[in-house]
């Protein structure tokens, strides 16, 4: 509708005066600032969504699942409010079992949203300063070469279970929180200047 309205609107009829060959010349500019900012973001949604499966493949796939969903759900409702209120109708449970395997992972779910919470606000100075190449990098290192690894092993080699998988995952947030606040503490600061006039280069921030 706001499309539409954009084309049909008298008002703004000298500011786009069709399509051109030439609004293509930045494309791969803007690309290569989003593709980086989508691979972070989707590299961190992922992470969790493979616990899940992974938790399918264990003895007593019912409770197991469950409870790995559980704690995803819980996090998330702690990571955003809104998306909370959504996933708070799948974070309940009338089963003993599953009450009180969830007690037993309480503590690891706290810790993991503390590393989350931090990591977060780290996420966010990264992708505000344009580090978003190096931020995806480090979520590719902590989610899939540490903490996929470390769930996969304590999970099902040292038959933790859904406890193992959730330490892996504290594991991978660990490793992410480190390396985004070296990062952030690292980076020469004195360098970085504000914005100027679009005939100025562009401010590139060295770490």
């Amino acid at each position: 509708m706001l499309g539409l309205y954009v084309l049909k609107a008298k008002k703004f009829g000298e500011m786009w005066n069709g399509f051109r060959l030439e609004s293509l010349n930045y494309i791969f500019s803007n690309l290569k600032i989003a593709l980086p900012s989508a691979a972070m973001v989707c590299l961190d949604y992922w992470a969790f969504e493979i616990l899940v499966l992974l938790a399918g493949l264990m003895p007593n796939l019912e409770v197991t699942t469950s409870l790995i969903a559980m704690c995803v759900n819980t996090e998330a409702v702690a990571y955003m409010f809104t998306y909370g209120l959504y996933a708070a109708a799948s974070s309940f449970s009338d089963s003993q079992v599953i009450i009180n395997s969830y007690s037993k992972m309480t503590p690891f779910l706290v810790v993991s949203i503390l590393c989350d919470f931090i990591q977060g606000i780290l996420s966010g100075v990264a992708r505000g300063c344009g580090w978003k190449h190096l931020a995806m990098c480090i979520n590719l290192a902590k989610f899939y070469l540490v903490g996929m690894t470390i769930a996969a092993i304590l999970g099902f080699k040292v038959k933790l279970y859904a406890k193992g998988l959730w330490i892996g995952l504290i594991c991978g947030l660990s490793v992410q929180m480190r390396g985004l606040l070296l990062l952030t503490k690292f980076t020469k600061w004195t360098r970085i200047e504000p914005p100027r006039y679009s005939s100025q280069k562009p401010v590139e921030v060295r770490v």
